[in-house]
């Protein structure tokens, strides 16, 4: 019902005692600290065994602590928890696995918006540098030399595909999956901009469905009728990078935080930079209610990283003949 929804979308505080029995029930708060119910309902969402529950118990006391209400579900904050953290990766890992599936329940009892984006949803954020795994790479942005490096060597073996994937992917941000899944029908004009229907899949998140304009040197582009295989060009990506030098720590990813640092040095703000590459915002407001920027917005910022990385990089925005 309309007014069910309504109610239990007002957000609660998860240091009281919530009374599920009813849409909307009331809720008898048991104390800052308190959070039995809490336990309770993050114990049988993760279907655990109370006598082998120590752990998620713990866990359900430090989202009582982090995310006292519903509002406070959001990366900012996750952000802050962790970088917070004292513990091992193992441990905080085990802790977020267990945040994912509450704020899921969450949201499956009408307590978050079903839109709502989960901040621990995997592949959505990076662990802080003092909680990476022992021998773990960072990885970091493509540099504008090895971009050029990369093209040269992808036009060198006349892999048209694996060049146009590296353009798009360093002039849009967009991810390799979300590059592979553009087609001629993706392409569509919003207000006169022409512009990449980018949607959600189960890798990624709500923030990812988006409009993302094209700028000039890709415009012409000839679009494919079919989406690639996205695991094939990877591998491919994977070996043109080996034969570079490249290492390690390079991956297609970092073309995605090649646009990310092109708009930081550009001054772009982080509003308008997030909304091209589908990052989640930081804040409920502007991650949850927010419509987002408007496309004519991002198209100047789009021309404004192309011509950035044009003036260093001709080649980059010249399609493969």
């Amino acid at each position: 019902m309309p007014g069910e929804l309504t109610t239990r979308l007002i957000p609660i505080d998860l240091r009281c005692e919530p009374t599920l029995s009813r849409p909307g029930g009331h809720r008898r708060c048991r104390g800052r600290g308190s959070s039995r119910n809490l336990t309770q309902d993050l114990l049988k969402t993760l279907r655990i065994p109370a006598s082998s529950g120590k752990a998620a118990k713990k866990a359900a006391k430090l989202a009582a602590n982090w995310f006292p209400t519903t509002a406070d579900w959001t990366a900012g904050n996750r952000t802050l928890w962790l970088q917070s953290e004292t513990r091992n990766r193992k441990s905080v890992q085990k802790d977020v696995g267990y945040m994912r599936s509450f704020f899921m329940w969450l949201q499956d009892n009408y307590f978050i918006d079903a839109s709502a984006v989960n901040p621990f949803a995997k592949d959505s954020f990076t662990y802080p540098k003092h909680l990476k795994k022992p021998g773990e790479l960072q990885r970091r942005e493509a540099h504008p030399d090895e971009i050029a490096d990369l093209l040269a060597r992808a036009r060198q073996k006349g892999d048209i595909e694996l060049e146009r994937f590296i353009v798009i992917a360093a002039l849009t941000g967009l991810r390799l999956g979300e590059v592979a899944a553009v087609t001629h029908k993706s392409v569509i004009t919003q207000r006169g901009i022409k512009c990449i229907k980018v949607k959600s899949d189960a890798k990624t998140n709500a923030s990812s469905d988006r409009l993302v304009p094209l700028c000039n040197g890709l415009l012409d582009y000839d679009w494919p009728k079919q989406a690639s295989n996205d695991m094939a060009v990877g591998k491919r990506f994977g070996r043109l990078k080996s034969a570079a030098g490249c290492g390690g720590d390079l991956v297609f990813h970092s073309l995605r935080k090649t646009y990310a640092t092109t708009c930081e040095q550009l001054g772009i703000p982080e509003g308008i930079a997030a909304d091209t590459p589908g990052h989640e915002k930081e804040t409920m407001t502007y991650g949850l209610y927010s419509g987002g920027t408007p496309v004519e917005q991002k198209q100047i910022a789009v021309e404004q990283v192309a011509q950035h990385l044009t003036d260093e990089i001709e080649k980059l925005l010249s399609p493969a003949t």
